[in-house]
Order: structure tokens, then C-alpha cells, then sequence
């Protein structure tokens, strides 16, 4: 089956003193853009980095989408955009698909510059097939965003669901 539509959903973890303070959040890329070969297999993903959005905070494993403001949502994809993922120099993300099996996808991640392998297994739902993965951002050359001086700060390791269908 040729797949016609892939969704993005990240999650950032907060850490430090005031982490009490923070939100976890839900993210989703607004725009995906895919690139098919001429027999139909998908050969990539790109991301505009402008078009990730908060969508809520996260309790949990509960959405609470009270909890953040539309200006508390405004200013972490304003720091997203430029602070962490510096839009301005690099404004896609971009998986280059080297294989998809039924239990894999296979690829290249460039992320603010920089390529890393990505390998990541697939669970097959109904009539998509998801993969959740947890990147670390500094293996791309991001420092984490920080707040208060170090006090209130993301956790490395951003967890990625990725569903195709």
C-alpha cells in the first residue's frame, strides 16, 4: 500500500528546579511534504521548521489543553523557530526513506544542518502503521532550551510518533 499521508507529533519533557513550573507539550508538524518515486515508494519527508505548532500541554498522558495560554503558545514556537531550531539557517527538516518494511523505516534525519541514521520500528493499526522514537538533540548539535538560568530546562530527548497511512 503507497503511503499518501504522514502525521508528526512531538513531545518535549521539562527538567530542573522549576520544572514544577513547566509543561510537558504536545507539538505537531502542520505541514508535511512528501517526496515519491516514480513507482510510487516514498522516498522522503520534509518538514517546514514553521510549521510546527504547540497543541497543548501534557499532563501525563493526558492532553490538558487548558493549561497554556494562545501567547504562552505563541513565545515556544517563537523560541522553538528560533532560539532552538533556528529557522532562519535552516528552515527544513528532512528524512531521506532508504527502506520501509512492514516492521522498519529506514532513513537519513537531517536536523539543523546536521544527518544522523534513523531506524525506528513500525506497529502496524488498522490501516496505518506508527513508529515512536525518542531523538536526542544534541546528536544534531541543539542545546536543549534553557530558562532561569539552567532552572528550567527541556529534557534532551524529544519522543517522536510518527504515523503513516
Amino acid at each position: 500500500m503507497p503511503i499518501t499521508s504522514v502525521d508528526i507529533e512531538l513531545f518535549t519533557f521539562k527538567a530542573g528546579l522549576l520544572a514544577r513550573a513547566a509543561h510537558d507539550l504536545k507539538l505537531r508538524a502542520g505541514s508535511v511534504q512528501l517526496e515519491h518515486a516514480p513507482d510510487g515508494r516514498l522516498e522522503a519527508v520534509s518538514i517546514p521548521v514553521a510549521s510546527i505548532q504547540v497543541v497543548c500541554a501534557m499532563r501525563g498522558k493526558q492532553e490538558d489543553h487548558r493549561a497554556l495560554s494562545a501567547a504562552n503558545r505563541a513565545e515556544i514556537e517563537d523560541n522553538l523557530r528560533t532560539r532552538v531550531l533556528d529557522a532562519a539557517r535552516h528552515p527544513v527538516i528532512r528524512f531521506d526513506v532508504a527502506a520501509i518494511d512492514p516492521h522498519h523505516i529506514r532513513g537519513t534525519l537531517t536536523l539543523r544542518g546536521r544527518s544522523r541514521p534513523l531506524d525506528a520500528r513500525l506497529v502496524r493499526r488498522n490501516d496505518h502503521q506508527t513508529a515512536t522514537l525518542r531523538i536526542d538533540q544534541r546528536d544534531f548539535g541543539i542545546t536543549p532550551f534553557r530558562a532561569a538560568m539552567g532552572a528550567l530546562r527541556i529534557q534532551p530527548e524529544v519522543e517522536v510518533v510518527v504515523t503513516l497511512s
